[in-house]
């Protein structure tokens, strides 16, 4: 819990692939849901995982 009253601001550094123009942030229930989409290029690095 940041505060119990008031108003609270909070600044991230985003990284270089998060396009800024295009996020989104929803309340709901007293939570919080911020999107932030990254680039094309980010996309496309592939990660496997295996489920055993």
């Amino acid at each position: 819990m940041e505060c119990v009253y008031g108003s609270f601001e909070r600044a991230l550094p985003l990284p270089d692939d998060v396009i800024a123009d295009e996020a989104r942030a929803s309340y709901k229930r007293g939570v919080l849901r911020i999107e932030l989409p990254k680039s094309s290029a980010a996309r496309r690095h592939r990660i496997n995982v295996k489920v055993q």
